[in-house]
């Protein structure tokens, strides 16, 4: 229910990396329909697998050569969204060979408890990576959440964690009633 001609287009059925012909129909239909994406986004790389095994360095292959077709085909940037293991410190699930082939890694994840998230630089091929990490503020738009920068410290005020009774807790609800 946007008003404003936004070009954002989605798709009900995803392309299967492991089948050439739903890739070459994607490609063919974004062709005919006269779409020139700037950036197509793939949820998730699991999904996008069809079935290959992401613990394979073979079939991460195939996944990585069909984001590299549509990126070519269509002249565009993929991102492939994928997730982290149920142990964070050991990364993204499946083979390392997944974090070899990308460009670059980007983690975002939920502070706890909040609609606030950051996003940490992981990997950048040949560049320098960046330490800090950006920030972001998500706010409820209808059904969905819109996420908008927030500053270091607005993000560390925010995610502070805090008695209930805290002064700061008690400041902000007196302000937010009117007192």
């Amino acid at each position: 229910n946007v008003a404003d001609d936004i070009p954002f287009f989605t798709i009900d059925e995803m392309p299967c990396a492991s089948l050439n012909e739903t890739i070459d129909e994607f490609i063919d239909t974004a062709k005919e329909e006269k779409r020139r994406p700037v950036l197509v986004v793939i949820d998730t790389a699991f999904w996008f697998g069809g079935g290959l095994d992401l613990n394979n360095g073979k079939d991460v292959g195939v996944i990585m050569a069909q984001a590299r077709k549509i990126r070519k085909e269509l002249v565009c940037s993929v991102l492939l969204i994928h997730h982290i293991g149920k142990r964070e410190e050991l990364g993204m699930t499946g083979s390392r060979h997944l974090f070899g082939a990308v460009e670059f890694v980007i983690e975002v994840k939920r502070h706890p408890g909040s609609l606030y998230v950051s996003a940490r630089m992981q990997k950048q091929k040949d560049a320098e990576k960046r330490k800090a990490a950006w920030n972001f503020a998500g706010h409820k738009v209808g059904d969905s959440l819109v996420f908008s920068p927030v500053s270091s410290a607005e993000f560390a005020e925010a995610t502070e964690e805090r008695h209930v009774a805290d002064r700061k807790n008690i400041a902000a609800a007196l302000r937010k009633l009117g007192a």
